[in-house]
């Protein structure tokens, strides 16, 4: 059986988003979207800088989750607060609530 590239690469974000949302706190859908976000700045617009500062988040929020994570840390606050508007609106609501949300205490 032959797959085309198009399919292949469907199947790798499918098994990708899988992976993240069981080690992440976030849901599946949010994952999701927030990939189609990445692909939207990658592929749809041409701007590698914005799909790769998306892609830095995910990948940060993912692994400060899976470590018990109840806030997002500085640099990751940080560098979502440092998105252009149009960037940061393509960020799903259940991840840019967390990434905004801090511990009182610390501040």
């Amino acid at each position: 059986m032959k797959i085309t590239k198009r399919q292949l690469r469907r199947i790798i974000k499918e098994e990708k988003a899988k992976l993240l949302s069981e080690s992440s706190g976030f849901s599946p859908d949010a994952l999701k979207d927030m990939q189609q976000a990445i692909d939207f700045f990658r592929l749809e617009r041409g701007d590698e800088s914005d799909a790769a500062s998306l892609e830095n988040i995910q990948n940060m929020a993912v692994e400060e989750l899976a470590a018990g994570a109840e806030y997002p840390s500085d640099e990751l606050f940080d560098m979502a607060r440092n998105l252009d508007t149009i960037v940061w609106d393509e960020v799903p609501h259940e991840i840019s609530s967390w990434l905004e949300s801090f511990d009182d205490e610390a501040y």
